[in-house]
């Protein structure tokens, strides 16, 4: 559904670990943001031999009312089917968000996508989802910290705390279908 409209920029892995490759790639989108960028949603796919990056679709996102997160699943579905994604050991996906904490008596009425961001409490986030092959999915959220009517970030400030939670935008690994070498 959405895997032919992506740019698809391609790097080699060079000996260098999942780790350091997940390490790596947090680091860039951060020093990006604090170089005044703003780094809507990109997904970073990792094979035995590359290192696929991918930005989400922002504009088909807003036209569907979706989240750019709901891509990750359907380009992954398609992609693992290709040869040059065989053997998928790892993706991560890189994304700036609003985040809100909900009382009970406020979850009772449904979200519809763009609802967070027109909520006075909302809080601005950079997330990071990592899933790696047969491991459980991470997630790591810091708050944007920008400076008083201004886009210049100040800081990220990591959201400790339960930021384990389920979703059905990043499915584990390996991929139902996925080649085998």
């Amino acid at each position: 559904m959405f895997a032919s409209a992506f740019d698809v920029h391609v790097f080699p892995i060079q000996d260098k670990s999942v780790s350091d490759i997940r390490k790596f790639n947090f680091t860039t989108m951060s020093d990006s943001m604090k170089s005044g960028n703003s780094v809507d949603a990109v997904l970073f796919i990792m094979t035995d031999e590359n290192i696929f990056y991918l930005e989400l679709d922002l504009d088909t996102a807003i036209k569907m009312k979706c989240s750019p997160l709901d891509q990750v699943k359907p380009i992954l579905e398609v992609l693992s089917t290709r040869p040059e994604f065989k053997n998928i050991n790892a993706y991560q996906v890189i994304a700036e968000a609003w985040m809100k904490s909900f009382h009970d008596k406020e979850r009772e009425a449904p979200i519809a996508y763009g609802d967070i961001a027109l909520m006075p409490s909302r809080v601005e986030i950079l997330m990071e989802s990592f899933v790696e092959k047969n491991n459980d999915t991470e997630h790591r959220v810091f708050e944007i910290i920008r400076e008083v009517n201004s886009d210049k970030l100040i800081k990220l400030k990591e959201v400790l705390g339960n930021t384990d939670y389920e979703s059905t935008k990043f499915p584990s690994l390996p991929i139902k279908g996925e080649m085998e070498s």
